[in-house]
């Protein structure tokens, strides 16, 4: 009878949407009990979807992965899947505990709440089903035993603060949270670990950290990486401030690469988003086209276009647009490629001066994003603007 009233419960304090119609099963929650309670009611693990409201790519998973009908059976058999909007109430707190600060994000834990997985940004259907049996391995478990159980903690109120919604959202001055720092008698919990990764400590603190990394691993397992990528973004950030492309080598270093290639991947990033700031175009198409012809190209298409999409809209640079039309020629030659990949590729071929391309291009995209019923009204205007010579 406690089961059956306890599940009653639940049902009705926590509101279920679909991702599409025969799509994945959400409860949409507002206090992290109510997951734990499903969670030891049904004898599942816990599947988290951390969001914001303003989260876009948090609605292409919606829209675009948890809808498909064999990631829906997975997930539905596999979890209880509850969504958790991150700026608000509880949600803070859990985003504070689990250092969630970009998304989409996703977790999995146990029916007590230890976390045993954690997957950050969009994937697609196919690549997410691979992502879905790395969660139910045991093997992949998360190794992290400095995580405790339970979200609320004792936190600086500046602390939560910088977690809050929109113009509520604050981050405290440099000085308060090395003097925090100073103070705070244990460096190693997750109380301190959470602020080292948050925010710009200082060399001090930097130097600290890294020469403690055994003991941070042994405690926060494969989570150190983000202290790599953070110091390794502050690097990037002193590269761009002192327009020194010298740093950027440095920067990849610190980001601590598995392997070679991931370096040079890196590398060509940093290229990119280095001539986007410090306005060196030729920079932006050179990295961009080095993207278009690794192995992992179409893995990367999203980056490539993002990029190729910027210097449509601000680069007065027809060889480095050349550059940017050549890299997205490259990775939208499959037929089922996406229809926004092949619209960017009629813009920059457009502004490059490759009219009869773009003409081609931008009719291929229409043709394509009316298939998958979007809105192509603009690519419309675009293929019209090429037909007049404007």
């Amino acid at each position: 009878m406690r089961t059956f009233l306890l599940t009653l419960v639940v049902l009705v304090s926590a509101a279920t949407v679909h991702a599409g119609e025969g799509g994945t099963t959400f409860r949409v929650i507002t206090q992290w009990s109510e997951a734990l309670d499903m969670a030891k009611a049904q004898g599942k693990p816990i599947f988290l979807d951390a969001y914001t409201d303003w989260c876009g790519w948090c609605k292409e998973m919606d829209k675009k992965t948890f809808s498909n009908a064999s990631v829906a059976k997975v997930m539905n058999e596999s979890f209880v899947c509850v969504k958790m909007e991150m700026e608000t109430g509880e949600g803070i707190d859990v985003a504070m505990k689990y250092r969630i600060s970009s998304y989409p994000y996703f977790m999995i834990f146990d029916a007590n709440g230890m976390p045993t997985y954690r997957s950050a940004g969009f994937e697609p259907t196919e690549a997410w089903l691979v992502s879905l049996e790395k969660m139910k391995d045991p093997s992949k478990k998360l190794k992290a035993p400095g995580i405790t159980a339970g979200i609320k903690m004792e936190w600086p109120e500046w602390h939560r603060e910088s977690y809050a919604k929109g113009k509520a959202r604050k981050f405290p001055d440099t000085a308060v949270v090395r003097s925090w720092l100073e103070k705070y008698p244990n460096k190693f919990d997750e109380m301190a670990w959470s602020v080292m990764l948050r925010y710009d400590m200082g060399e001090r603190w930097e130097t600290f950290a890294l020469a403690n990394e055994t003991q941070y691993v042994s405690r926060y397992g494969t989570e150190v990486s983000t202290l790599h990528e953070k110091l390794s973004q502050r690097t990037f950030m002193a590269a761009v401030a002192t327009k020194n492309p010298a740093l950027l080598d440095k920067a990849v270093a610190l980001s601590d690469p598995e392997s070679a290639d991931q370096a040079q991947l890196l590398r060509l990033r940093y290229g990119a988003m280095y001539g986007q700031r410090v306005q060196d175009w030729k920079m932006v198409g050179g990295s961009v086209r080095a993207m278009s012809i690794r192995p992992d190209a179409i893995e990367n298409s999203n980056m490539i276009n993002e990029f190729s999409w910027t210097m449509y809209e601000k680069c007065p640079d027809k060889d480095a647009l050349a550059d940017a039309a050549w890299a997205m020629g490259k990775i939208t030659k499959d037929a089922n490629t996406d229809w926004a990949l092949v619209d960017t590729y009629a813009a920059v071929l457009y502004k490059s001066g490759q009219t009869d391309d773009a003409k081609i291009a931008a009719k291929r995209a229409i043709e394509l994003g009316t298939a998958e019923g979007a809105d192509v009204k603009e690519t419309k205007a675009l293929l019209e603007k090429i037909k007049a010579g404007k």
